[in-house]
């Protein structure tokens, strides 16, 4: 298979880009920083000899969306990966963070999304896979500008794997919990309840293999996040979380 994954140097990425290639599929990565793609294309073919393509891309530069599309309509499979966390109290002040955590997080992704999406149903088969976050199952003080976008988003992909699904195209949400990774390292997260990269990496293969619709990591984010919805607002907002 050929996979597209935009976001490729995220640590996330990047353990989903090695697993592919070791199961002997085409990749082809798009993120901004040309060197670090450069360093993954070399490490790729030389583990695995893999036939791999990178390409320098930001995701907020819409004006190259319909440039990639024609490079890369072919692929079988989409992957977006591309996050911004952000600081939801610069955010609250900032008109260009708060606009950059909605385009990458949402907004982009959707017009990014959307033209392979119309490829995939004419051609009658392709996944997507987009990465949301149990951040957007409910609102929470602390980051509800990033959890908007990213509940947005799982909507969107809801939406869109309601249409697709007739034509025989996969729409998976992916919804990880805490994750390791250069984006957190700043973050104390509880041990008990954050992944790795590479777990996150396997358990998406698995979601993409098994056809699943919504893929929680870890798994118990699932059951976590039902008790979490199920709080009555008036003791929630309490809870200042």
């Amino acid at each position: 298979m050929k996979f597209l994954i935009v976001g490729a140097n995220s640590d996330v990425a990047k353990s989903l880009s090695r697993l592919l290639a070791s199961k002997g599929n085409d990749l082809i990565l798009l993120s901004r920083d040309r060197s670090e793609l450069e360093l993954q294309e070399n490490d790729l073919k030389t583990r695995y000899n893999s036939n791999v393509i990178v390409e320098p891309f930001d995701i907020l530069d819409v004006g190259k969306f319909e440039e990639i599309f024609t490079k890369y309509k072919d692929v079988d499979c989409l992957i977006y990966v591309a996050g911004y966390l952000g600081d939801n109290q610069i955010a609250l002040n900032s008109l260009e963070e708060s606009d950059r955590i909605m385009r990458v997080n949402y907004l982009n992704a959707v017009l990014f999304i959307n033209k392979f999406a119309l490829e995939f149903e004419e051609r009658k088969k392709g996944i997507i896979v987009g990465f949301s976050s149990v951040a957007g199952d409910r609102g929470k003080g602390s980051n509800f500008i990033y959890g908007s976008a990213k509940g947005g988003f799982a909507i969107y992909l809801q939406g869109l794997r309601n249409k697709l699904f007739k034509s025989g195209v996969k729409v998976i949400t992916v919804k990880p919990g805490f994750i390791d990774t250069k984006m957190t390292e700043n973050m104390k997260l509880p041990p008990m309840l954050t992944s790795t990269p590479e777990k996150v990496a396997r358990d998406v293969y698995g979601a993409i293999s098994k056809g699943k619709d919504i893929k929680y990591t870890k798994w118990f984010w699932r059951w976590l996040m039902l008790i979490i919805c199920l709080i009555p607002e008036r003791i929630f907002k309490k809870l200042n979380m």
